[in-house]
């Protein structure tokens, strides 16, 4: 099948398989190993490997995207507005996270996780080094090749293209910024209160799907906010 599609279709049909794999790994495996009950230190072996391994394959496309692109966003990247707008964008939501800080609110739990992880592997430098080169630079740049370009750019225009330019837009912006809230939250009960918790403290991602829009579909600001947010974050935990 795949030799009869162009670059850029084998590289949608392959972030398909591997947003469906993401979805199998982080949702399904999980839940099944519960089921069958399996020990919690056995499924962080088995799962935390599978997950770094899809991030891992999301920079390999990312990478495939980027040198398709290339000549396009090579334009991009010596215009003021492009930086200007990922500074701005990661500005707002630094300063939204300091409102949220303000008003001490619990923080949700793969936040607390993280945390816990700089913590456990602060007497391991190699590990450390990893785990922040993952979430300074991997984790931010798959999450808007995820998020960004393929549900914002791709899918969701595709499921609003019966509805006028406005309504698409905003439909893509609101459906994405729920779906990344939710992916962020993915582990942890779904009571009302605590899905209400998620939502107050991911708001800052609507940010990001407002400048992709309004970027025309320009990654390269969203990801420079995104790595400048967990920068900052990764920054504060180990100081």
């Amino acid at each position: 099948m795949f030799d009869r599609l162009d670059k850029m279709s084998q590289l949608k049909y392959g972030l398909i398989i591997f947003v469906f794999m993401e979805g199998v790994i982080t949702f399904v495996l999980p839940k099944l190993m519960q089921l069958v009950k399996v020990g919690f230190s056995l499924r962080r072996i088995i799962l935390v490997p599978l997950q770094l391994g899809i991030i891992w394959l999301y920079l390999i496309v990312l990478l495939m995207i980027t040198r398709t692109y290339w000549h396009k966003w090579r334009q991009s990247l010596g215009k003021l507005q492009t930086w200007g707008m990922g500074i701005l964008v990661a500005c707002g939501s630094l300063l939204y996270d300091v409102v949220i800080s303000l008003l001490k609110l619990p923080l949700p739990a793969n936040q607390n996780t993280t945390m816990g992880l700089v913590a456990t592997l602060r007497n391991s430098p190699v590990l450390l080094t990893m785990l922040v080169v993952t979430g300074v630079m991997v984790l931010p740049v798959t999450e808007e090749l995820i998020f960004q370009y393929y549900f914002q750019g791709i899918l969701f225009p595709t499921v609003f293209s019966k509805f006028s330019k406005s309504l698409q837009r905003i439909g893509s912006v609101a459906c994405t910024t729920i779906l990344f809230i939710l992916y962020h939250g993915s582990e942890i009960n779904m009571r009302p209160d605590i899905l209400l918790l998620i939502f107050i403290s991911y708001g800052d991602v609507l940010l990001f799907a407002i400048a992709f829009e309004w970027s025309n579909h320009n990654l390269i600001p969203v990801c420079l906010a995104h790595v400048l947010v967990n920068s900052v974050a990764f920054f504060l935990m180990l100081a």
